[in-house]
């Protein structure tokens, strides 16, 4: 098994272009955060894999200016570029990561990897909320794990342009033709659906930099939420967000 952190990257957001290199904290961009808290965990590589339209190119100057190994792939075929990026590292697992996420947390990453290394034959392994696994909800705090030889597998059997962008979601749609693997995360989250932590709109942007800045950086995610609801107004806005931007 060959295990890495891929991190899918992208400048050409509809809603917020450029908002992943944009001056988030004291002078570090959302990427920045991301290569820095996974970056520091042992044993595991980290990569982003970003496209080759010339708008990315910022990425890989990034990546270049950081030391954090790059992958350029196809712009639209999200599935191909993971597959591909495996291909071209050697990798048969991975943790996917979105880089629009701020907040997610390292010790949620670690135990995917933990997991993923004890259960080498398992296709895909992921938290869920709610019967939904967690990447399509608006929490943005928590990444997925998926076997290579699954992403060719999902690849092989549809051409649908749908599931060539969302890169998981042939898996969890077909479950009879994988092996997956759900971590139930509670009542809890399911009790406290209204929060978000993903950045889409320039809203989210100034939301969660106010939020990362008052919530003493890192934290874990439940007292993220205890720090959320103590800035007046937060909890409104991101209810506002979700009603606008749901999956």
């Amino acid at each position: 098994m060959k295990q890495a952190i891929v991190i899918q990257a992208r400048l050409g957001s509809t809603r917020m272009p450029g908002k992943i290199l944009k001056d988030f904290y004291q002078g570090e961009s959302i990427l920045g955060i991301q290569c820095r808290n996974l970056g520091a965990i042992p044993d595991t590589g980290l990569i982003i894999a970003t496209s080759t339209a010339k708008g990315d190119d910022p990425i890989v100057d990034f990546c270049r200016a950081y030391s954090i190994q790059c992958f350029r792939g196809s712009e639209n075929d999200v599935l191909q570029r993971y597959i591909s990026c495996s291909d071209e590292y050697g990798l048969t697992h991975i943790i996917r990561v979105c880089s629009d996420n701020p907040f997610l947390g390292r010790s949620g990453v670690i135990h995917l990897l933990e997991i993923q290394r004890q259960n080498k034959g398992d296709d895909y392994i992921a938290y869920r909320i709610g019967g939904k696994p967690s990447i399509l909800t608006h929490f943005g705090l928590w990444g997925e794990a998926v076997s290579v030889a699954a992403l060719k597998k999902a690849a092989s059997q549809s051409s649908d342009k749908f599931y060539h962008e969302h890169v998981t979601n042939y898996l969890y749609h077909h479950p009879e033709e994988f092996k997956l693997k759900f971590i139930d995360l509670g009542e809890f989250w399911e009790a406290h659906q209204q929060f978000r932590f993903t950045v889409d709109t320039p809203d989210d942007f100034n939301n969660m930099a106010a939020l990362y800045a008052h919530a003493a950086v890192e934290t874990t995610p439940e007292v993220l939420i205890e720090k959320a609801m103590e800035i007046p107004g937060l909890s409104e806005a991101m209810i506002q967000q979700i009603k606008q931007n749901t999956k």
